[in-house]
């Protein structure tokens, strides 16, 4: 009741183009036609793809889907905000070649549409899955109307997609040098502490200077905590209060386009939380201590330097950490914001079952709609949105943020 749905529609054969190869559009649109044994033979050609006979019909979903939601947050017409919730996910697939899980490159398509067709000049992508989005760095990486900035793991790239272009000397080229910032964790297990200081001495600084008509974020929610594959420890609180801070950017023209992730319960509620904070939701501090490790503010000050000669804003922004022992939290925004309950610390939860409503108080509205749309999150399935183009999933909006939210199935679970 809080948002606008939105009609999925499928994103054209020159859409598509606008960022793929014609070969690899004619690949993944002759799959309804080609032979499973084929398609297998396919698969071994890519890295961690996977190919069905919807394939085509999905990944063709998932990117008109975003297209909408952009479309719409852009004109203004019902919203500042917006959320696509679409699979397959899209950052690692490249110009010629599907990758990671991904198919067709979701946020570069549709970053490429609110260029060339909306006429924005000025685009921030703020990647925060735990995997480099490689696809879109190499989509913009000569083009200074786009400020890519990614945060992920990296491990002197031995961490997916294991490659150096994942390094934070990798500023751009040509006229967008300096217009790819990589802030990589050479280490895993990073959390609220790291993200934050991240978002606050890197991103924010660079975003009031470029000034952005608008802000996609590849949500991917594979650094959450209880994450398989991440073995980060983010918290629902933590994205949620990201989503806020990317929000004073662009005029609140904000979009979230679901990556990775790959436990449904912690993906789904970091997703609330984002939602939450579109909808102008109180979001419940994250919790205490807030003191990144060294590894990690060594990272971000080396990112300061070597960004710092394209964007001078980010020179006073050094991370100087305090003594050991010392205390940082973070103060709610709002009295009464409300404890985002998150079934890892509730006892006797099931992992694999959605998180029943908390019973030792009365909830909120807020808190009642948000338990509602994790649970219907958790429980969404291929056939609830898989080639349906119809809008088969909904989020909400604000008075003033009201976000819409379109849906597309997958044929792989994340990036």
């Amino acid at each position: 009741q809080r948002m606008t749905p939105l009609t999925s529609r499928f994103a054209t054969r020159e859409e598509l183009l606008s960022v793929h190869s014609k070969e690899l559009v004619q690949l993944i649109s002759s799959i309804p036609d080609t032979d499973p044994s084929q398609l297998h033979q396919w698969e071994g050609r890519y890295t961690s793809v996977y190919f069905n006979r919807d394939t085509y019909t999905a990944a063709s979903l998932a990117a008109g889907s975003l297209m909408q939601v952009v479309s719409a947050v852009v004109s203004g017409e019902s919203s500042r905000g917006g959320v696509a919730i679409i699979r397959p996910p899209g950052h690692h697939a490249e110009h010629d070649q599907p990758n990671g899980f991904c198919i067709f490159n979701n946020v570069a398509i549709a970053t490429k549409h609110a260029l060339d067709q909306l006429n924005l000049s000025r685009i921030l992508i703020v990647d925060w899955d735990i995997h480099h989005g490689n696809g879109i760095q190499h989509t913009f990486y000569s083009d200074p109307r786009v400020l890519y900035v990614s945060m992920h793991l990296y491990k002197n790239a031995t961490f997916f997609p294991n490659s150096t272009d994942a390094d934070l000397d990798k500023l751009g080229e040509g006229e967008g040098r300096g217009y790819n910032i990589n802030i990589p964790w050479q280490k895993g297990g990073v959390g609220d502490a790291e993200y934050l200081a991240a978002v606050s001495q890197v991103v924010l600084p660079v975003g009031y200077q470029f000034a952005p008509q608008l802000v996609i974020i590849s949500a991917g929610f594979d650094a959450a905590v209880n994450d398989p594959v991440g073995g980060c420890s983010v918290s629902p609180q933590c994205f949620g209060h990201m989503t806020q801070l990317l929000s004073s950017l662009a005029g609140g023209r904000l979009v979230l386009a679901l990556e990775g992730g790959y436990n449904i319960i912690s993906t789904s509620y970091s997703l609330a939380a984002c939602v939450s904070a579109l909808l102008g939701d109180a979001i419940a501090a994250p919790e205490p201590p807030l003191l990144p490790a060294p590894h990690a503010a060594a990272t971000i000050n080396a990112v300061l330097d070597a960004a710092a000669a394209h964007w001078p804003v980010l020179a006073p922004y050094r991370v100087d950490l305090p003594a050991p022992g010392t205390d940082i939290s973070i103060q709610e925004e709002m009295n009464g914001a409300s404890t985002l309950d998150c079934p890892w610390r509730r006892s006797g939860h099931r992992e694999d079952a959605p998180p029943s409503a908390p019973t030792d108080r009365a909830l909120t509205n807020s808190e009642s709609e948000r338990d509602k749309l994790v649970v219907e999150m958790a429980d969404m399935t291929l056939d609830d949105c898989g080639s349906k183009a119809d809008g088969g999933c909904s989020a909400g909006g604000h008075p003033s943020v009201d976000a819409g939210a379109s849906a597309a199935g997958a044929s792989a679970t994340g990036a």
